[in-house]
């Protein structure tokens, strides 16, 4: 009876030292394939006027942060400079940066959803906005 009882211990305890299996995604029933997200469209920075690459922000990945990167481009001759804007929390334009009429720019990780972020001429005339798109984990 004692090495039942041994035995049974050592079981145990060695049952806990195991590692824990690794966490798969579910396969699809149909086709026997791992499920994936969807992933957020793909963003064309070369030909854009003004876009962030990444656009879509996962709520989940909010609290780690998540930075982006701006790209704009300006064809008019007349704007020698840009101005970058971010609508802050009481909905006023903050300036992040001052920029040639064409670049990009890469943010710090404090991406969330529904931030957005403006393009300004020198005069501050708007010459386009975006706002970062939300999508659940």
């Amino acid at each position: 009876m004692r090495v039942t009882v041994a035995l049974f211990l050592v079981c145990a305890l060695a049952a806990c030292n195991r590692p824990a299996a690794e966490a798969t995604a579910p396969a699809s029933a149909a086709t026997g394939t791992t499920a994936a997200a969807p992933e957020a469209p793909a963003v064309d920075t070369a030909n854009c006027a003004f876009c962030a690459d990444p656009a879509v922000v996962r709520t989940c990945d909010v609290a780690a942060g998540v930075p982006t990167t701006l790209y704009w481009r300006i064809a008019d001759p007349a704007v020698t400079s840009v101005g970058i804007f971010v609508v802050d929390d009481a909905g006023k334009d903050a300036p992040f940066a001052e920029q040639p009429p064409s670049g990009s720019l890469k943010t710090g990780p404090w991406l969330k959803p529904g931030l957005t972020f403006k393009l300004k001429d020198p005069q501050g005339k708007l010459l386009h906005s975006i706002v970062i798109e939300g999508r659940d984990c």
